[in-house]
């Protein structure tokens, strides 16, 4: 199975345009193997999601991809990425229990030492603020042993499974493995329509500011029309389930870091959205954003019962954006439908 899924990555990536229907069919049967209905086991949806993985980590590659099946308009195709997302939306919804996923932000807790980090400068010293006790929830900020939810130290892992060969068993993969791909998957795609935004908007800025676009905004015959028409099908399709996603994950247990990348990683595609003209996906992370940062009840974790406050929690979360978030945004979101 390793080798077959390597060698559906070198189908893809390097002979797509000869294989079109061929793909089609495959990226299919490696989505239905994710459901629960196809009754696969956990290793093998491990490897699909790592075939995914190495598939959008190239956005070129997700753009002709959409173009052939999602965003065809010449030809009826299966929306391959669509239903890639709809079923990893649906793997999260049915672990709740394995993220600790609540109805409000929880509060990260701080980085394990032997924990991998990349983090920068300003997530490391927001660390020491989710260190604080806080009055109000009883938590330290330090990670306890009877934690539930996804962590770098709990989901990270040095060999993937794709490149485990010549194994007669599968290697033991930690519980949230599967979650942190879904994490990384939806991460590749924000971050790919985050810098084809910034692209376009340079080729068309005559400074270094950020020029918002529009359909007007290239001409019609021109190269970044087409990529700007691409770039804006691509969000508002598959916008939705990715939004749905981060959404879970963010009121699920996690640790400074991982809680940091998914923050900025919604804030780019919501800059991204606003680049592009998009105003739906944009109103609504806002929208969201302000209402994660001021409603402070509800059910912290999975099944409480109890409905809490975590008071200032959310101002004292690794990710200072959030504060000025809370500032600022309600105005800003009251100028919007002029916009």
């Amino acid at each position: 199975m390793v080798r077959v899924s390597r060698l559906i990555i070198l189908a893809i990536k390097e002979q797509f345009a000869n294989l079109k229907i061929e793909n089609e069919v495959t990226l299919s049967l490696i989505t239905h193997i994710l459901l629960k209905e196809s009754a696969s086991p956990y290793w093998k949806k491990v490897l699909c999601m790592e075939v995914y993985r190495e598939i959008l980590k190239d956005f070129d590659l997700v753009q002709i991809i959409f173009a052939e099946y999602d965003g065809n308009k010449t030809e009826e195709r299966k929306p391959v990425l669509l239903e890639f997302l709809n079923a990893s939306l649906l793997i999260i919804q049915e672990s709740g229990s394995i993220l600790n996923t609540g109805e409000i932000v929880q509060v990260p807790y701080a980085q394990d030492p032997v924990a991998p980090s990349n983090s920068t400068a300003a997530s490391s010293s927001s660390s020491s603020v989710s260190k604080r006790k806080l009055s109000t929830s009883g938590y330290t900020g330090e990670r306890p042993e009877e934690f539930k939810g996804m962590s770098m130290t709990n989901s990270y892992t040095k060999v993937c499974y794709i490149d485990s060969f010549d194994k007669t068993d599968p290697p033991p993969v930690l519980e949230t493995y599967l979650l942190y791909l879904i994490c990384q998957c939806v991460t590749l795609i924000s971050e790919g329509v985050f810098a084809l935004s910034l692209t376009l908007s340079s080729d068309i800025s005559t400074s270094n500011s950020i020029v918002f676009l529009n359909e007007s905004s290239f001409d019609e015959s021109s190269e970044s029309k087409e990529q700007y028409d691409l770039g804006t099908s691509l969000v508002i399709k598959l916008w939705t389930p990715i939004f749905q996603i981060y959404e879970k994950f963010i009121f699920s247990g996690l640790d400074n870091e991982l809680f940091s990348k998914i923050i900025r990683s919604l804030q780019k595609l919501c800059h991204a959205s606003g680049i592009l003209g998009i105003k739906t996906p944009r109103n609504e992370i806002l929208t969201f954003f302000a209402r994660a940062t001021l409603n402070l009840t509800g059910k912290s974790k999975f099944q409480t019962k109890n409905i809490i406050s975590i008071g200032e929690s959310i101002v004292e979360t690794s990710i200072p954006e959030i504060y000025y978030v809370s500032e600022y945004l309600l105005a800003w979101l009251s100028l919007l439908e002029e916009c």
